[in-house]
């Protein structure tokens, strides 16, 4: 795996071909880093009528669970994602 890292414009152009114009884009985030960055990138690059579209599973394995659930939902609406 490498560790090297990916500049904005490098990843719009990997990630254009994948994002269907005015189409949804689904994204499943967990409220880390790494999902969250892609996240904000993604509604970045969805372009031309497309949506973005985050989900958030509220697994119940921990009893904080539901909590983090709300506080990444809430995290997601602020940056203008649906959930």
């Amino acid at each position: 795996m490498s560790n090297a890292s990916v500049s904005s414009q490098e990843f719009e152009r990997l990630i254009q071909p994948f994002l269907p114009l005015g189409k949804i884009v689904a994204v499943a985030v967990s409220g880390g880093a790494d999902s969250m960055a892609l996240a904000f990138c993604l509604k970045r690059f969805v372009k031309d009528g497309g949506q973005l579209l985050a989900f958030i599973v509220e697994h119940g394995l921990r009893e904080e669970s539901a909590a983090e659930a709300k506080t990444v939902a809430a995290r997601l609406t602020a940056m203008g994602i649906e959930t």
